[in-house]
């Protein structure tokens, strides 16, 4: 296509097609650019701190609080069978990670990651 480049070789048909294929990216690009940066710059401003603070557990309310306590705990338990048992969460009875209202499935593809995930 040569948009923006070599343009010498083309009729003057073609030349200004060229051009105004040239001038139309340049202008989609750009406007792309700006929607990002006025998206990632809105996005700071309302939740400043959930972007430098992604650690931090106290922004949880509601049920995303037993969604993570649940996961935190499975997390530092040790392996067991079944792979979803929790012995130590209600003892001396035990629980399964599935009644701590937490994605099991997920949790445990997390639980082989866990050393390599933040505390």
């Amino acid at each position: 296509m040569g948009a923006c480049r070599g343009l010498a070789p083309y009729s003057r048909h073609q030349l200004n097609s060229e051009v105004r294929l040239c001038f139309f990216f340049r202008r989609e690009i750009l406007w792309l650019l700006v929607s990002l940066f006025v998206g990632v710059g809105l996005v700071s401003y309302i939740f400043p701190f959930l972007l430098f603070h992604a650690t931090d557990i106290n922004i949880l309310r509601g049920d995303p609080v037993n969604h993570f306590l649940g996961w935190e705990y499975f997390r530092h338990e040790p392996w067991s069978w079944p792979i979803t048992r929790m012995p130590d969460l209600i003892y001396p009875f035990g629980t399964s990670l599935v009644f701590s209202d937490s994605v099991p499935l997920v949790s445990v593809i997390l639980k082989l990651f866990s050393p390599l995930l933040p505390e």
